[in-house]
């Protein structure tokens, strides 16, 4: 079973320089993706969406997840907490993962 993770941060870069890091986890077998978005919601307001290339993932899954979440089973309220984290100006990834595997240099 998958697990859809959303983090978001307080500016419009970050998600994509975090994005850089999990394409290396992703390389380093350490996280298995599915599929993932860099959204960002820019000084306008506008909600911009980035479908993020997965190494490996068959992909296209976060496009169907954003525009049918009712459809996979995604509550709304979660959908307008996504919304809610990205007020103007700032950016969230959004990752389904497959698995994590833990190191031991992990923290925990």
């Amino acid at each position: 079973m998958s697990d859809l993770i959303v983090i978001g941060y307080p500016d419009e870069e970050t998600a994509e320089k975090v994005w850089d890091e999990v394409v290396k986890l992703h390389e380093d077998f350490l996280v298995d993706l599915e599929d993932a978005a860099i959204i960002r919601r820019d000084q306008k307001g506008r909600l911009l969406v980035t479908i993020a290339p997965v190494v490996g993932a068959a992909g296209g899954i976060m496009g169907a997840a954003l525009g049918a979440a009712g459809n996979l089973g995604i509550k709304d309220e979660f959908w307008q907490r996504v919304q809610d984290i990205l007020q103007p100006g700032t950016s969230a990834i959004m990752v389904i993962v497959r698995k994590v595997t833990r190191t031991s240099s992990s923290r925990r």
